[in-house]
């Protein structure tokens, strides 16, 4: 799992019929910094999150096959997770903070 900053929603009329009342989203990942990066990737939405939310996202395939119980559904980059708060070495930082300064 990476951690990822949700920057935009996907709109789309026509998509694959697995895919209709399901949310996609644009994200770009954090580094150690929790510095976003340039690159924004397309990620299908789990956990109901907004832009602006750090988020979890899984990049392996089979996540979005277990979070909707079907074995047909095929995506890259799955939000499985709103953070709250991050916790390193006894450190606690909220999340509302790192999205306010990144």
């Amino acid at each position: 799992m990476k951690i990822a900053k949700v920057t935009g929603n996907i709109v789309s009329t026509i998509k694959q019929e697995r895919f209709y009342g399901k949310a996609l989203k644009t994200v770009v990942f954090l580094d150690a910094g929790f510095n976003c990066g340039k690159e924004e990737y397309i990620a299908l939405d789990v956990a109901g999150c907004t832009v602006g939310d750090l988020v979890l996202v899984n990049t392996e395939c089979d996540a979005a096959i277990t979070m909707f119980d079907d074995e047909d559904i095929v995506s890259e980059m799955t939000i499985c997770g709103i953070i709250d708060d991050i916790t390193i070495d006894d450190f606690t930082i909220n999340a509302q903070i790192l999205e306010k300064n990144g």
